[in-house]
């Protein structure tokens, strides 16, 4: 009976994997048909006119920090998240966030600790989401992605971006950003969520990079080959997005 369990288990898990594969692959297509030659030059780049507004909102915040509820709006998601399949809501984050973010001392009677970021580098959140050096989705938490960035906080560690998708605020739905803070062992963060399939998008380039700056040698046993449909890299999206033509030979290719 065991036995039989684990093996409709591993079944289950391959096949929801491999639907996963298909929706993400059919995802791909559908985007890169539709995106135009200028989108396709600012893939992995933000929305300019929303980032000023972004930009024009934190700074009325630090001018007044009224409502610690209320939403700062980041902007629409970029291309990167759309090709994970991230619902397209605007991300926004509340204003707590933000005052925790760079707070080093309580900023509300519900907040532990701050995570002394700098204002620079709050307004840099919409360049980490468009190019991201790693995507994980956390399988504990479905409606959870984090994203790890090449930014450091003031004690040398690697800075994270939680987002939680299709978060209810009121009467909207947003893709909301939770927290954005340094990381503790960061290493040991990014094995253990490579070993719970967690990984599902990777700058090959940066992570290697990031990987021979905290001296240690794992992410080469993960990466994706040339083809794979696992885990999506950027250089996959930068050739898919060199050719149409290209894309569909290769889909071809592999039917």
């Amino acid at each position: 009976m065991g036995s039989e369990c684990k093996r409709t288990n591993c079944y289950n898990e391959i096949k929801d994997a491999f639907n996963r594969i298909i929706a993400s692959e059919e995802n791909l297509q559908k985007m890169q048909r539709n995106l135009s030659s200028e989108e396709k030059q600012h893939f992995f780049s933000f929305n300019e006119t929303e980032v000023e507004v972004f930009n024009k909102q934190l700074d009325e915040w630090e001018k007044n920090k009224t409502n610690p509820l209320k939403l700062i709006t980041v902007g629409s998601i970029p291309p990167v998240m759309k090709a994970l399949d991230i619902s397209d809501n605007q991300i926004a984050m509340p204003q707590s966030v933000v005052a925790k973010a760079l707070g080093k001392n309580p900023e509300y009677p519900e907040d532990k600790q701050g995570h002394e970021l700098t204002f620079d580098i709050i307004k840099k959140i919409p360049e980490f989401l468009a190019d991201p050096v790693m995507v994980f989705k956390l399988r504990t938490r479905s409606d959870s992605y984090v994203f790890f960035t090449e930014q450091k906080d003031s004690e040398n560690r690697w800075i994270l971006i939680p987002v939680a998708v299709d978060k209810k605020y009121g009467r909207l739905v947003i893709n909301e950003i939770t927290s954005m803070y340094g990381k503790d062992n960061e290493v040991d963060f990014v094995r253990n969520n490579i070993k719970h399939n967690n990984l599902v998008y990777i700058d090959k380039k940066r992570s290697l990079d990031w990987e021979r700056e905290c001296q240690v040698q794992f992410l080469a046993q993960v990466l994706p080959e040339q083809g794979s449909f696992k885990i999506l890299t950027k250089e996959r999206l930068v050739n898919l997005l060199s050719s149409s033509s290209e894309y569909d030979n290769y889909l071809f290719q592999k039917m």
